[in-house]
């Protein structure tokens, strides 16, 4: 048989077991080394997003613990607002009271 152009002669095919087998030897050892490479990759990947999902953790605490600290301030000064009212109110009722009393004593 002649050889066509770009193939290899048939006289080589004989062995082309053998070759397939060396071959393949080497295909799987380059195989692991890509393996064990692609895992390392994967690993640091996955190292990066756990330090990020707990600097996002410690964000979103810090984040909270501010917005309570916040909120405790606002509270503390509602209520120093609600007890100004109040002690206003009171004031304002004493002295109508007080009007009120005056009043009744004049006209008794």
């Amino acid at each position: 048989r002649t050889s066509r152009s770009g193939t290899l002669p048939s006289r080589r095919r004989t062995h082309t077991r053998s070759l397939l087998r060396s071959s393949k030897k080497k295909f799987t050892r380059r195989n692991k080394s890509r393996i064990s490479k692609r895992k390392k990759r994967e690993n640091k990947i996955l190292e990066k997003l756990q330090k990020l999902e707990e600097e996002k953790k410690e964000y979103s605490k810090k984040f909270y613990i501010e917005r309570v600290e916040n909120k405790d301030k606002n509270v503390q000064e509602n209520y120093k607002m609600l007890k100004m009212l109040e002690k206003k109110e009171a004031e304002v009722f004493q002295r109508v009271k007080n009007t009120y009393t005056q009043q009744d004593e004049e006209l008794k």
